[in-house]
């Protein structure tokens, strides 16, 4: 097997899950001026109430609109650990803005209340991935499967999980199992594609 097209498989694994924000060469904050801000929040710089000449959006008035929206909540859960929708919503923009390490606090922070919390375990299992550990992110999707065994996106990176450990006849089984159970669903398709791919 072509070890490109494998890597090209597990490239994808937690596209579902998660939108990673276009960055500046030199910055470690989201260039994309839609990308990253929470549901309901103004866009910065947007033209609002018709304001003639508002500035539109830049690279440099979101990058700052980030960090203060990092900082804000930080300080927000700093002060009320139990606000676990801020700790969500901070462990996510963390998360999206590649600072995966940092948000597994604040992951572990919500799940430690919400146990069975699934999608804040599949966001948990991105940042895992992000780093390159693919074991915690492997434990993290069984969980979730054994909590919704029918979970379209967890079973996907279950096979792209075992793909990138070259189980492929594992990696194949769950793929089809996947396509099986949810034909019609995104996830599917990514899975048919990568099946091809192990051919």
């Amino acid at each position: 097997m072509n070890m490109k097209y494998l890597y090209l498989a597990f490239a994808v694994v937690l596209v579902g899950v998660v939108l990673f924000l276009a960055f500046d060469q030199d910055s470690s904050a989201p260039a994309d001026a839609a990308a990253g801000l929470p549901e309901g929040h103004p866009e910065m710089g947007a033209q609002q109430d018709g304001a003639p000449g508002a500035e539109g959006p830049s690279a440099a008035n979101v990058r700052e609109d980030y960090y203060k929206r990092v900082d804000n909540l930080k300080e927000i859960v700093e002060k009320d650990p139990s606000d676990l929708e801020s700790a969500l919503e901070l462990a996510r923009l963390l998360r999206d803005g590649h600072r995966a390490e940092e948000s597994i606090k604040y992951f572990n922070l919500y799940l430690k209340a919400n146990p069975k919390a699934v999608n804040a375990m599949l966001d948990l299992s991105v940042s895992h991935f992000m780093m390159g550990n693919s074991e915690e992110a492997m434990k993290l999707t069984k969980k979730i499967l054994s909590i919704e065994p029918d979970n379209a996106t967890a079973m996907y990176n279950l096979g792209a999980l075992y793909a990138s450990e070259d189980k492929f006849d594992k990696a194949r089984e769950v793929w089809e199992k996947l396509i099986a159970a949810h034909p019609d669903d995104d996830n599917a398709v990514r899975a048919k594609e990568a099946l091809q791919r192990l051919k």
